[in-house]
């Protein structure tokens, strides 16, 4: 190929990449997990936003608007009183996040509450006993769970999400929330 001709292919070629329009936000949510995860909280503060403690209910239903895929739930927390006020499996309901400890001893309900108060949000990790997620990912006595927190403004709740993801560290996943738009 001439010199010529290849500058004039290589001038198109990127003139062809500029015109491709930006993948929609809700199509990159829908495609990434993590992004799946920090929409559908973000969503939930919304609709909590707009319909207070009576909203409340949503989040209880096991075919809710915020339940979606295998396990894939929105969960809203009261890290004031230190409780779970609501999650779509009943027995969860009032229970005390904050007396609860991971496999490797770890009290992480605080941090899931320091996450939810950083401007956008943040993810934190803890680890839950095989026995309490698909015995197919993780180590042999546990599984990584990563969960992304947001704080409601004016109400005392923080809403989060979680997922079984053994790769990605949370720095790489709090740094996915500069590519987010937010509120």
């Amino acid at each position: 190929m001439k010199k010529g001709s290849l500058t004039l292919f290589c001038s198109i070629a990127v003139l062809l990449l500029l015109s491709i329009p930006a993948i929609a936000e809700d199509d990159v949510h829908d495609t990434n997990p993590y992004y799946l995860v920090i929409s559908k909280v973000q969503k939930a503060v919304e609709y909590l936003s707009k319909h207070g403690e009576a909203g409340l209910a949503e989040f209880n239903k096991k075919d809710g608007k915020f339940v979606w895929g295998k396990g894939m739930y929105v969960f809203v927390y009261n890290c004031e009183a230190g409780i779970i006020a609501a999650h779509p499996s009943p027995s969860r309901i009032g229970g005390k996040l904050s007396e609860r400890v991971d496999a490797k001893g770890y009290y992480f309900a605080d941090d899931l509450c320091k996450a939810a108060n950083k401007p956008n949000g943040g993810w934190v990790e803890y680890y839950r006993l095989k026995d309490s997620a698909d015995a197919s990912i993780g180590g042999d006595k546990y599984t990584r769970k990563i969960s992304y927190m947001l704080k409601v403004p004016g109400l005392p709740y923080e809403v989060g999400a979680g997922m079984y993801e053994p790769y990605k560290s949370v720095d790489e996943l709090n740094g996915l929330l500069k590519k987010v738009k937010f509120f």
